[in-house]
């Protein structure tokens, strides 16, 4: 109400996300856009449009809320491309290997696997992508040099035409 009233006194045109109870009581959340009409200087009538987009921010909320639980699990998650850089690592990875994830970001996978060999990699690319999903045991290094046995879980995925391995991590020192 106070934007409307604004707009019919300055003739300033206003966008606002708004969220209301409907007659059925459920929570729907709106986008309303209004443009003031003007004419001899005066504000004449307001054109609007008001759109639901209770869906759209479900979406959103769904989306946020996997990304944090992404960030905040305690396996190590890395998202690896064909050319065994890390683009994504979540903050348990940063931890187990004592780096920040900026650090990491960027880096090649035998960065941090001494049993990953750089000439190699081509060639273990192709049998992830042969086998799909792939469970071993292998080592990682710390950034202070320090090694630490890790069970490895590998999928092969295939992103809007990209290719992608989604490696889960956990740490298994306590087992050994």
């Amino acid at each position: 109400e106070k934007a409307v009233e604004e707009a019919i006194q300055t003739g300033i045109p206003f966008d606002e996300n708004i969220d209301i109870i409907d007659a059925k009581g459920e929570e729907k959340y709106l986008s309303v856009s209004v443009m003031p009409q003007i004419a001899d200087g005066e504000v004449r009538k307001l054109i609007g449009v008001v759109q639901d987009i209770s869906k759209k921010k479900a979406v959103e909320q769904q989306l946020r809320m996997k990304e944090f639980m992404l960030e905040n699990v305690s396996d190590m998650v890395f998202w690896i491309n064909d050319s065994g850089q890390f683009i994504f690592v979540n903050d348990a990875v940063a931890v187990a290997h004592q780096s920040t994830k900026e650090e990491l970001l960027g880096r090649l996978v035998c960065d941090v696997a001494p049993l990953v060999k750089a000439e190699l990699w081509n060639e273990r690319w192709e049998w992830f992508r042969k086998e799909k999903n792939v469970e071993y045991e292998s080592l990682h290094l710390r950034k202070d040099g320090s090694q630490f046995p890790v069970n490895v879980s590998v999928n092969f995925l295939k992103f809007e035409d990209e290719e992608y391995i989604a490696a889960i991590l956990r740490d298994i020192t306590e087992s050994k």
